[in-house]
Formats: structure tokens, C-alpha cells, sequence
């Protein structure tokens, strides 16, 4: 539980998780969500990471309590939710669009889910002041939304969200809106916030950065299944397929030739083979990621050593990316643009890149 120092809180986040049994959605008889299962342990903050349309959003909205459930339960703690009410819950939702009412001032927005509470309006003063301080909003509560920064409208929806006091905070991808510049901030914003309440929050992506910067654990979707759920290290080192590997993050992914391949190597075309360190059965890919491929001008004799010709570079500030065709496949690098190594390698260039047994990851599909 997090410290909640400067904050005048009446309320307490009970030791409850976040446990979703075997739900199914349909939409039109097409499921949408397919017998998932997930604990989201109370006071973390629990990212679903997907492409769109993989059926994370409908989980969400199925937790608010907006959606109703072919099959499956959902419980906060040993508390059955799956039916009951969505004012009813203890939840508080941020919306993409952050749903705000225009004809209201600031402080009627946060103030609106406190009326409808029917709590005392000086009360209702108390509370929105402390949430503006939180949100860093004070002296704002005059102004109309109109007149607010897509920034400071999130920061509005989540002190709404937030003052009527719920045990689960969801977050619909809130930062879609936002220029790259802002969401970095408002990612860390976020993450501060909930660190210093101690809030069960589920936020919603489908920008893998966001989700590996910003979580404790991420659970991976894709067609409405649960694919991974992991600390974003493990997620981004250990995937467990061909999709986890290819949408976390970049990689070299290649289909292995199992024709020619052997517990000991593997071909990835007819000429290109590298020693593995874990034994080949019969796995459909292998996973390399740029960052911990080497490359140089040099050939040193190492394992997994080999020649090739770069054939494209791209600068990315701080990175620099090397396709470099090596027996006839496109092998991507990257390295960090450092004073010892910026324009070190051209195009054309003849140049040795090595593949560590260690950084190889055999993956199925």
C-alpha cells in the first residue's frame, strides 16, 4: 500500500483483487473474448496490451460492468460482480475521448459522480479541491473544458474518476489523443499517481512502449485470447510465440528450415545456420532481437559469426538500425549512436555480425 501523504482521503483500498473466471463475449455470434481468465492482484497497475479489435477494450467495459457476459464471472475479492450494476461496483473509468460534459466547469465535472452520491456540498468542496491538487489542476476549477489542453482534460477525467473514491480505476486507452511529446509525460504522470494512491488501475493499450514503461504486469491479447501475462521483462525476453515476439517490441523472425535443422543447429535457408544453446523439437520459429546482434568490421571467428553487406541505414537519434543481408536474408541491427561508433559503418558496407546462442529464442507460432 502506498504512502498517502498530503492527502485528506476518508477511504481505505481493500485487500481485493481483480478476478476474471473463464468470460466469453459474443458480438453477432462472433467471440469477440474467448473463455479468458485473469487475477490482477490488488494495488498494481495491470496493463492489456493487443492490436485492435483483439478483445481487450471488451474486457474492460465487461469489468465496469457496461457489458454483459455470455459466460464466465468476474469478482472483486470474493465478491461476485458479474451482474450487478455499474454505478454499484466501486469502479472509476477514464474514456479515450475522457467523456467529458462541455457545458460544465472543471469543478463540475469532478464534482458530478459526489451529487449524484448525494454527498454535502461542503463535502463535495473538500474533495474537489484535494483531487484538483492531485491532478495538479488548482486554481483550474473555473474554466470550461473547451478551454483546457488535451493534457489537462485527461488529468480532469481522472481526478472525476477518481474523487467519487473506487477500488478499480480502468483506463481506456487514455493517451491516444496526445502528441508523442505529452504522452511520455502523462505515462509517468499516471504511473506516479497510482503508485502514490495505491489503486487497483487496468489501462488499456495497444502501444507496447506505453504498456512496457508504465505496468507491472501485462496481459497479452490477440483474437480475443489471453496469449502471455508477465512482468515486462519477461514479456519482452521470454515470449511464448511467433505474435508475442513480432508485437512486443522489434525482432528478427524467421521460419526455421526443420528439413535440414538438428537438436544442435538450426537453417534458416539452405546456406544460413547458427548453433543454438536450447534444443531444437520441432519449434516453427527462432527470435533474434537487433539489440543483441554485434556487429563490426573485423571477423573475430566466433560462433554464430557471418559475413554480410549492409543494405539500408536508419537514424533514429539515439539508435542507429542496420539491415545488413546476410545469405541472402535481411538481418536487422541496431546499435546505440554513440561518439565512438556515428558513422562507423556506410552503405555497401562489408561487415561481420554475430548471433550469441544465448540471444536466440525458439519460438512456435
Amino acid at each position: 500500500m502506498c504512502d498517502k501523504v498530503n492527502l485528506d482521503l476518508s477511504y481505505k483500498y481493500y485487500m481485493n483483487n481483480v478476478i476474471i473466471k473463464n468470460i466469453t463475449k459474443k458480438f453477432d455470434g462472433h467471440e469477440v473474448v474467448k473463455n479468458v481468465s485473469l487475477e490482477i492482484k490488488e494495488g498494481s497497475l495491470f496493463t492489456f496490451l493487443g492490436p485492435s479489435g483483439c478483445g481487450k477494450t471488451t474486457i474492460l467495459r465487461a469489468i465496469a460492468g457496461f457489458l454483459k457476459l455470455d459466460s464466465g464471472k468476474i469478482f472483486l475479492g470474493e465478491k461476485d460482480i458479474t451482474n450487478i450494476p455499474p454505478e454499484k461496483r466501486g469502479v472509476g473509468m477514464v474514456f479515450q475521448n475522457y467523456a467529458l460534459f462541455p457545458h460544465m466547469t472543471v469543478y463540475e465535472n469532478i464534482a458530478y459522480g459526489l451529487e449524484v452520491q448525494k454527498i454535502p456540498k461542503k463535502d463535495i468542496s473538500k474533495k474537489v479541491e484535494e483531487y484538483l491538487d492531485l491532478v495538479k489542476l488548482n486554481n483550474y476549477g473555473d474554466r470550461k473544458i473547451s478551454e483546457l489542453s488535451g493534457g489537462e482534460q485527461q488529468r480532469v477525467a481522472l481526478a472525476r474518476s477518481l474523487v467519487t473514491e473506487p477500488k478499480i480505476l480502468l483506463l481506456d486507452e487514455p493517451l491516444c489523443n496526445l502528441d508523442a511529446e505529452l504522452r511520455i509525460k502523462m505515462r509517468h504522470d499516471i504511473k506516479a499517481l497510482q503508485e502514490k494512491l495505491g489503486i487497483t488501475t487496468i489501462f488499456v493499450t495497444h502501444d507496447q512502449e506505453e504498456a512496457l514503461t508504465i505496468s507491472h504486469k501485462i496481459a497479452i491479447f490477440n483474437n480475443g485470447e489471453c496469449i502471455q501475462v508477465g512482468i515486462p521483462n519477461e514479456i519482452y525476453s521470454n515470449p511464448v510465440n511467433s505474435f508475442v515476439a513480432n508485437f512486443v517490441g522489434e525482432t528478427n523472425l524467421f521460419r526455421i528450415n526443420d528439413y535440414y535443422s538438428n537438436f544442435k543447429n538450426i537453417y534458416l535457408n539452405d546456406e544460413l545456420n547458427l548453433e543454438i544453446e536450447e534444443k531444437f523439437s520441432r519449434e516453427l520459429f527462432v527470435s533474434i532481437r537487433p539489440e543483441h546482434i554485434k556487429i563490426r568490421t573485423k571477423e573475430l571467428m566466433s560462433k554464430n559469426e557471418f559475413k554480410g553487406i549492409i543494405e539500408n541505414i536508419q537514424f533514429n537519434g539515439n539508435i542507429i538500425k542496420y539491415t545488413v543481408n546476410v545469405k541472402g536474408l535481411e538481418i536487422i541491427v541496431t546499435a546505440i549512436n554513440s561518439l565512438d561508433n556515428y558513422n562507423e559503418f556506410s552503405l555497401s558496407d562489408e561487415v561481420y555480425i554475430e548471433m550469441p546462442k544465448n540471444a536466440i529464442k525458439l519460438l512456435r507460432d
